[in-house]
Formats: structure tokens, C-alpha cells, sequence
């Protein structure tokens, strides 16, 4: 992660279904000081590159909407 270089957290495993489609994806929670990087930014999490595996994405900053295709 940019300003921070790598970082390592506890992971859990669980499914998701999006548009009808059923995957498991891999959900952390960052180190603190990572979470109040986000928060200052407005963002709320990280994205993996993992979800490439199973769907397209797409990142409208404008509406501050990420698609899942």
C-alpha cells in the first residue's frame, strides 16, 4: 500500500454472492494505523486484488461507486 509498504492482518474466508454470483473472498481488518489512513480519506476498506479472479471491476470516483461486473 502506497505510504505504508506492505502490511499484514488476520484473514477470514467467506462467501459472497453479487448479481447472482457466488464466490469466497478473503475480508481483514487492517492495521490501525492503515483504518485511520482510511478514515481520514473517506474510504472505509481496501480492495483485493483477489476479486479480479472473479468478476471485472470498475471505480467511478465521481459517484464513489465501485462496479462489480
Amino acid at each position: 500500500m502506497p505510504m505504508f509498504g506492505a502490511f499484514t492482518a488476520a484473514t477470514v474466508r467467506a462467501p459472497m454472492v453479487v448479481s447472482g454470483r457466488a464466490f469466497t473472498l478473503r475480508f481483514g481488518a487492517a492495521p490501525q494505523l492503515v483504518q485511520l489512513a482510511l478514515t481520514m480519506t473517506g474510504s472505509s476498506g481496501i480492495v483485493g486484488a483477489e476479486l479480479l479472479q472473479w468478476c471485472a471491476v470498475g471505480y467511478a470516483p465521481r459517484r464513489s461507486e465501485l462496479v462489480l461486473v
